[in-house]
């Protein structure tokens, strides 16, 4: 599987989760690796960061609001370790890999 191939997958995992908090650092790590990972905004549906986040934080607000219990509860954990994973991460390998953990299933 090429990488466009993942992230790609990765963003349709993605846009079933949760947490608006975690579109700023996922979009800042784009901005900062997509050159390194052979890919540019419009492989992921945007034209540049900001209409990623945007769009990121509009589609997550929607999420969020039809969980509810335990699964609200999973969701969110899977986020901040997203989160919190791209905020720490100090390469863009290890970037994509944050990235493909959380796609997994």
């Amino acid at each position: 599987m090429t990488r466009a191939t993942a992230l790609l997958l990765l963003l349709g995992l993605a846009g079933c989760h949760p947490c608006v908090e975690r579109c700023r650092p996922q979009a800042a790590t784009y901005a900062d690796c997509l050159d390194d990972w052979g890919l540019e905004w419009a492989d992921l549906g945007a034209s540049d960061e900001t209409t990623f986040r945007d769009a990121c934080e509009r589609g997550q607000g929607s999420w969020t609001d039809g969980l509810e219990g335990e699964e609200a509860t999973i969701e969110r954990d899977r986020c901040v370790a997203l989160r919190d994973g791209l905020r720490t991460a100090t390469t863009c390998e290890a970037a994509w890999q944050v990235l493909e953990d959380f796609g997994a299933p």
